[in-house]
């Protein structure tokens, strides 16, 4: 019998039961809404305040994922064969989704200067646009793509994983990071600062940073074939001739 997403995850860091596997998405939320409101007194401390705060959090979230994460699976494949997943999550990917989700979710607790000549009412509509098309865009590239690859089991297995062909992947390279810049975004909206804005650039630039190393990965694993599809296909936003067709998917009409 075919192994489910949660019960591949839950495998790999050693649970016995599926559910157990939630835990770790679980914990990327708790601890990242958390750390996002802790750190008004650390931007308070730091001389630029929030903006820099933010781009110290996204250095420390790359030296975890790619240095700690990325660069470290073939060591811990050699010295713990099987528990190397449960590994690399605990020491890297636990902390580095704990600073994802406070990047994405700080502007809330922001406190600073506000954007001039922005209506409330305009503000607070552009702000749900953005986090429901965020929670659109989450929900259908999870069931997409699976929890099992977004958790990235298979960039420390590649030899369990296979290759995911999906409507949506059609439209967007990432549609995962696609929907962490709506929500970051609506979330900086909604909080009316120019330094929630500030935050918002330097948290897209990172992911758009990231997404190159990873497709760099996935040129290697895949060869010439996701290498034309890096070409025709786009990697956060959608070409203007597919949005019809992407919008269809995602509200389940094809």
């Amino acid at each position: 019998m075919k192994e489910s997403s949660l019960e591949k995850i839950a495998h790999a860091l050693g649970f016995k039961k599926p559910q157990a596997a939630l835990l770790l998405p679980l914990s990327f939320l708790v601890g990242g809404v958390v750390l996002a409101m802790i750190l008004p007194k650390l931007d308070r401390l730091v001389p630029g305040g929030a903006p820099i705060v933010q781009v110290l959090l996204e250095i420390i979230w790359f030296c975890l994922m790619y240095f700690g994460f990325f660069k470290q699976i073939k060591r811990y494949r050699e010295k713990y064969g099987e528990k190397a997943y449960q590994q690399l999550a605990l020491r890297f990917f636990l902390p580095a989704g704990i600073l994802m989700v406070a990047g994405i979710v700080r502007a809330l607790w922001i406190i600073g200067t506000p954007i001039p000549w922005f209506p409330f009412s305009l503000r607070v509509t552009l702000s749900l646009y953005f986090v429901f098309m965020g929670l659109i865009l989450q929900v259908r590239g999870i069931q997409s793509l699976g929890i099992d690859r977004i958790v990235f089991l298979y960039n420390v297995f590649p030899e369990k994983g296979e290759r995911v062909e999906s409507t949506l992947y059609q439209h967007l390279r990432h549609p995962l990071y696609s929907a962490m810049m709506h929500f970051c975004l609506g979330f900086a909206l909604f909080s009316g600062t120019l330094e929630g804005l500030l935050c918002l650039l330097i948290f897209g630039l990172k992911l758009f940073i990231w997404s190159k190393v990873e497709e760099k990965e996935l040129v290697d694993r895949f060869g010439e074939s996701y290498a034309n599809y890096r070409k025709n296909v786009p990697a956060f936003i959608p070409k203007f001739r597919s949005i019809p067709l992407l919008l269809q998917f995602l509200l389940g009409r094809r």
